[in-house]
């Protein structure tokens, strides 16, 4: 956590656990209900109020913040009074978007440029070091999909570049970390063949092609760039 002037551990389990119910909603407000569920699970303490306070005072101290502007107590609950851009996940998101969109727009450059500074962000799973809410499952799974769609840009864009040499590693590791993401199997075919590689483009076509029927039942489906590969 950055405090406006230097970068502090969260020493508490608890604290990072009451941070966590804050942040997965910046600049709203979250009721005490969800704030003790993160903090205690399904057996919150009776003084459930009374300790939540006493955690938000010690994080208010940690912040300089004695008046309450940024850990705001807000009726029913509380409110870190931040936006979006003021925590990673949200600049991540913002970047990742912007990203995406510079792709599609035809600006490959830009796009790998935004979309590199979205991933260099993480530093481990999201929300790693708190317990496992339905409320913070579901971010982390929402950030962690959202950041495998940013690789896979990242590396669209840095194709689209001509620097396809520098891809194949990556992208055969990626593979095999996510062997059902058919988009990452479609770059390193197109990768490969662009690389003058195009026995090993068509192995990795059908190893994809065998792992989806075997999981899924399903055939690969082959948009117009990678077609090239099968002509002739």
């Amino acid at each position: 956590m950055f405090d406006g002037t230097e970068w502090r551990a969260i020493p508490a389990a608890k604290w990072r656990s009451l941070l966590a119910a804050l942040l997965v909603d910046p600049g709203g407000v979250v009721p005490l209900d969800r704030v003790a569920a993160q903090m205690w699970g399904e057996t919150p303490p009776r003084t459930v109020a009374n300790q939540v306070y006493g955690y938000v005072s010690r994080i208010r101290r940690l912040l300089g913040d004695t008046g309450g502007r940024i850990l705001a107590t807000h009726s029913p609950g509380y409110r870190l009074s931040i936006s979006d851009h003021d925590v990673d996940a949200g600049v991540f998101v913002a970047q990742t978007t912007a990203g995406i969109q510079a792709l599609r727009a035809g600006q490959p450059d830009y796009a790998a440029r935004l979309l590199t500074a979205a991933l260099a962000l993480w530093r481990g799973p999201a929300f790693a070091d708190v317990p496992s809410t339905p409320t913070i499952q579901a971010a982390a799974e929402y950030l962690s999909e959202l950041r495998i769609a940013a690789l896979e840009a990242r590396i669209a864009a840095d194709l689209a570049c001509g620097q396809h040499t520098a891809l194949v590693a990556e992208l055969q590791a990626l593979t095999q970390e996510h062997p059902l993401r058919e988009d990452l199997w479609r770059l390193l075919m197109l990768t490969l063949y662009r690389c003058g590689r195009q026995a090993e483009a068509l192995t990795a076509y059908r190893s994809v092609r065998n792992l989806l029927d075997e999981e899924l039942g399903i055939e690969p489906a082959i948009d117009t760039d990678v077609a090239e590969l099968y002509q002739g």
